[in-house]
């Protein structure tokens, strides 16, 4: 994308991902159910970080604190 001359905008970065998670799930056709709802909530955390004004100081503490992250890899 690099060599694009487009503006970066909130909607290209959501197709981008969108686009990310199809390819992988393409990849992947035998995925289980919990790797898709993993991928998914990977996908929905990091156009959450990346769409919000305020970036996170600390990606790893943000992840810690973040409700779905936790909940994606409770054993």
């Amino acid at each position: 994308m690099e060599d694009m001359d487009a503006v970066v905008t909130k909607a290209l970065v959501q197709n981008s991902v969108a686009r990310f998670v199809a390819e992988q799930l393409e990849a992947n056709p035998i995925a289980s159910e919990v790797e898709k709802h993993q991928l998914a909530t990977a996908a929905d955390i990091v156009l959450e970080m990346v769409t919000k004004r305020d970036f996170p100081e600390f990606i790893t503490t943000h992840l810690y604190e973040h409700h779905a992250f936790q909940a994606c890899h409770k054993g």
